[in-house]
């Protein structure tokens, strides 16, 4: 692993080394707002790295209540065909 220090912080490439005091709060952080596994998959691969992290944040998510309802509501909007106008402000 390319591991280094700056500021005090140990870093794993650009993420953040989180030590296991902060990963619980740092995960309920990724969580925060419900927005579906991927989202937090995304926002904490951005950051921040500890062993295991992957498999924390998929069983979180999977244990959701809001975001497995979240994940059930309305997935594909249906879509209609718009006429286009012949002409400038025809309705």
């Amino acid at each position: 692993a390319n591991l280094s220090t700056a500021g005090g912080l140990l870093l794993r490439g650009h993420q953040v080394v989180v030590p296991v005091s902060l990963q619980s709060e740092i995960l309920k952080q990724f969580h925060d707002g419900h927005f579906g596994e991927s989202k937090c998959l995304e926002r904490a691969k951005s950051v921040a790295y500890w062993p295991g992290y992957v498999e924390e944040i998929r069983n979180l998510v999977a244990g959701c209540r809001i975001c497995q309802e979240r994940r059930h509501q309305n997935p594909h909007q249906q879509y209609y065909p718009v006429k286009v106008p012949d002409h400038p402000f025809q309705l």
